[in-house]
């Protein structure tokens, strides 16, 4: 009975894992780089204009 239990709670509790897709905010998204050049001085970098998506497969 505990193994029947179990099982039926498991099977309730499982959802099936589908591959998302998430889609940059152009408006909110922007790529900043920092490096140091030399042991001198810090330099930066940025690209506001940045676009693409990213699928998470769990």
């Amino acid at each position: 009975m505990k193994l029947f239990t179990a099982s039926a709670l498991v099977l309730a509790l499982a959802t099936p894992a589908f591959a998302e897709t998430y889609h940059f905010d152009q408006s909110h998204t922007e790529i900043r780089f920092y490096y140091n050049h030399a042991g001198l001085t810090e330099q930066s970098g940025e690209w506001t204009a940045v676009s693409g998506t990213v699928e998470f497969d769990p």
